[in-house]
């Protein structure tokens, strides 16, 4: 379900497996096949050379194009960076900790919301001991038919859903509240917010797709040993990254070069984005990709997963226009506020 936590299912997508493999072969869907067709598109369209703009995935995806044609990218605009060191999802239980003690330091700098949520980790503690001793059942309206439904609602699912919604500013600053109802007893509106951002999350990804291309490119580069060390002191711990491992384990690998895993070093104009609530691409991640570029800028957003601004845009508009990041300022898009915190007592 929604709320069991992203690839719960483990070894159990073998039966995915099995129905996709009776028309694909799966070990064809690397990043490198794919953009070798994204090279053929560009010749079927009489391009010389393209502008490249992605984000997440994508800019591995760009990155990659780059590698592998160089000549062929006029300037690229990525958001929210995973390069090739990244080894997902071993760093997601890290990055998400990370951007939920930014926002709580946010709340706290705010009068208003550490007067209404003095103990915002506190709170998470709470919520995630007391489900660890026994799961809860929750009844909420069924996101399709709204009829009342009960959710079983346990640590790992509270952990994961809450992971997901720090993908988004606007449920983010709805987090303080949802954790302060939640440790009083009132699991419903954490548990209606939750059913809505999971189950968007879970829409807006092909597991089978991501399956192959993580499988092969970066769970392959994962060793056991390494996940505790890698989790600990995260609110999620080492669920997700065990999840995915067992998927993983059932799931043809394609095969994929040495050189893929060499750090690039481009000419190529790039504008790079990360957010500084971030949940899973934080902008370290920004930083290690700006190596790449030394043509490239490095831009932080008060933002979360793949965030853009009126400033930014204009910056990308400027930057395939000229194929040139020299005389790009992106000093006016760290200006940018953010939603105030959700203060009232409603959902």
């Amino acid at each position: 379900g929604y709320l069991d936590g992203y690839l719960a299912d483990g070894t159990g997508y073998a039966a995915c497996r099995e129905a996709l493999q009776r028309r694909a072969d799966l070990r064809q869907y690397t990043t490198m096949s794919a953009m070798q067709d994204l090279d053929e598109l560009r010749q079927a369209l009489g391009y010389r050379t393209i502008n490249l703009e992605g984000g997440s995935y994508g800019t591995r995806a760009a990155i990659t194009y780059i590698r592998m044609f160089p000549e062929r990218v006029h300037a690229a605009l990525l958001f929210s960076l995973v390069p090739i060191e990244n080894r997902a999802p071993l760093y997601h239980a890290a990055a998400a900790q990370r951007a939920f003690g930014v926002l709580v330091e946010q709340c706290r700098g705010d009068a208003g919301c550490r007067a209404a949520y003095p103990d915002i980790v506190g709170d998470l503690q709470a919520v995630l001991a007391r489900l660890r001793a026994e799961p809860a059942r929750v009844h909420v309206p069924h996101p399709v038919t709204k009829l009342p439904t009960e959710v079983r609602l346990g640590a790992s699912g509270f952990a994961d859903a809450l992971r997901v919604m720090l993908y988004s500013v606007d449920s983010g600053r709805r987090v303080p509240l949802l954790l302060r109802r939640a440790r009083a007893g009132d699991l419903v509106p954490f548990a209606e917010a939750a059913l809505r951002s999971s189950r968007g999350f879970t829409q807006s990804i092909r597991p089978g797709l991501l399956l192959a291309f993580t499988c092969a490119e970066d769970v392959s580069r994962i060793r056991a040993e390494e996940v505790a060390t890698e989790t600990a002191g995260s609110f999620i711990g080492d669920q997700r990254v065990r999840n995915q491992m067992a998927a993983c384990s059932v799931w043809p690998k394609g095969d994929v070069p040495q050189d893929y895993y060499r750090p690039l070093r481009s000419r190529v104009p790039a504008i790079l984005v990360s957010g500084n609530l971030d949940p899973v691409t934080p902008p370290s991640w920004g930083e290690i990709a700006l190596r790449y570029f030394p043509n490239g800028i490095h831009i932080v957003l008060p933002g979360t997963h793949t965030p853009t601004n009126d400033c930014v845009n204009d910056l990308g508009r400027k930057l395939f226009l000229t194929g040139t990041t020299r005389g790009l300022d992106g000093n006016c898009a760290a200006a940018a506020g953010l939603p105030p915190f959700a203060l009232a007592d409603y959902v």
